[in-house]
């Protein structure tokens, strides 16, 4: 997971560089291209390892959202996100992914919420809002300037 955040931040901040020189759905193409090579030699292994199960059609459905929605749909909008308001700050809402993770779970799994998911939700949410704001008023200046004079 600590090489996962590590390769996420640093994705983000050279998404950030080629804003302006690749479009989002090239720089999306070029990352493809780039992890289609190890990523076949990790699900290589995977499948000579472990025999494929029977593909169902909610097995074809879950493929198709894990291409299309997961992959290219939300790679996109990260592209087009972090053009617009910057790698740092935009790097903050990642931590709603764990909330939006369990709410979309206790919708279409039936998961249960917890009163510990409930508190950390409210703290996460809490944290993001806070660290928002504090990079808003960083970007003013600072916040209110007061007019009084001593």
């Amino acid at each position: 997971m600590l090489l996962a955040a590590v390769s996420w931040a640093i994705y983000t901040v050279l998404l950030n560089r080629t804003t302006g020189v690749l479009t989002p759905l090239s720089t999306l193409t070029v990352i493809t291209i780039l992890g289609l090579p190890p990523l076949s030699v990790v699900g290589g292994y995977e499948l000579l390892t472990h025999p494929l199960g029977p593909i169902t059609p909610v097995t074809v459905v879950g493929l198709l959202y894990v291409g299309v929605v997961a992959s290219v749909a939300a790679f996109l909008a990260w592209s087009v996100g972090i053009a617009g308001v910057g790698a740092a700050r935009g790097s903050i809402f990642l931590n709603l992914i764990p909330i939006f993770t369990a709410i979309m779970a206790w919708i279409t799994l039936g998961e249960r919420l917890g009163l510990v998911q409930l508190i950390g939700g409210l703290l996460v949410i809490g944290g993001v809002t806070l660290a928002s704001s504090a990079d808003r008023k960083g970007a003013d200046g600072g916040g209110a300037v007061s007019t009084q004079s001593r």
